[in-house]
């Protein structure tokens, strides 16, 4: 497997939360209140399903 970051278009994001609520290891809040990507080893599963269930479909995941 190799190894995955997740880009988000912060111009298509609604700032929704579900890629914070269901993949908090790569995503979080900045302290205005963007959405931001943290450093992470390999794709964690929880990736995907983010990448899956965003409602703005403004995450992509690309391999480094």
């Amino acid at each position: 497997m190799g190894v995955y970051a997740a880009e988000v278009d912060l111009v298509t994001c609604i700032r929704c939360g579900i890629c914070v609520e269901l993949c908090p290891e790569v995503f979080g809040w900045s302290a205005t209140g963007f959405v931001v990507v943290r450093e992470s080893e390999g794709a964690p599963s929880c990736l995907f399903e983010a990448i899956r269930n965003c409602p703005a479909d403004c995450i992509q995941e690309r391999e480094r």
